[in-house]
């Protein structure tokens, strides 16, 4: 089910501001990548198990970076990087990621790479998103993904049809700041206190994460800074 297009909020962020630590995906083969699709949904979407969750928009609404660049230099433009630290206490099986954000054409490819807190590459996966605006997907992946606990999660967009599936996209990741509800977002990548939006979700809960998750009342109520 499809919602209306989110509507992009009056304050832009300035690109310069200090984001969480850098990573580069320059060096990452994408060929074998799977390539999902996507649906938008009317919920703030969660699986059995939401490992952690950042998808609240806040006092100041949904917010967002200019679009990323259109520019024919055989790399995938990054719409920005997060880190986040879960509520697991061992590496999450991943099996559904949802993002706010969207891109300017349908058909848009997205990549999602993930790190380790170091900055280490781990793994990913790439997005055709089947409408152009801004939505809150949710992706559903057919094989389970291992990912850090704690880590860094990168977003590029395909703007020179590098995957070979037509995408020639620009495309924006949008920030909140109400503060994750589930887990903790780490640094902020925006001012005042913005984090990118998105979600880690499991089919199976993560050792030592059913405890925690009886914390979420009070977890969600605290405030970061």
């Amino acid at each position: 089910m499809y919602t209306k297009p989110i509507a992009i909020a009056a304050l832009m962020l300035s690109a310069g501001i200090a984001a969480a630590s850098p990573v580069s995906a320059a060096e990452i083969d994408h060929s074998s990548y799977e390539i999902y699709s996507a649906h938008a949904e009317t919920t703030r979407g969660a699986g059995p198990f939401s490992m952690y969750s950042d998808l609240e928009t806040g006092p100041d609404g949904f917010v967002s970076f200019p679009d990323t660049a259109v520019d024919a230099n055989g790399a995938l433009e990054s719409a920005g990087v997060a880190d986040y630290t879960s509520i697991s206490s061992g590496d999450i099986a991943l099996d559904q990621f949802v993002f706010v954000g969207g891109v300017d054409q349908a058909g848009g490819v997205v990549f999602i790479d993930f790190f380790t807190s170091a900055g280490d590459y781990i793994d990913g996966f790439g997005v055709q998103l089947a409408e152009e605006g801004n939505f809150i997907w949710t992706i559903d992946l057919n094989e389970t993904l291992m990912v850090a606990s704690s880590g860094l999660v990168q977003m590029s967009i395909d703007d020179e049809d590098l995957a070979g599936a037509g995408s020639t996209a620009a495309g924006r990741w949008f920030l909140g700041n109400n503060g994750a509800t589930i887990g903790d977002a780490g640094l902020a990548e925006g001012d005042p206190d913005f984090n990118y939006a998105f979600a880690l979700n499991s089919n199976v809960p993560a050792p030592g994460s059913l405890a925690l998750l009886g914390l979420g009342a009070m977890s969600a109520t605290r405030r970061r800074r």
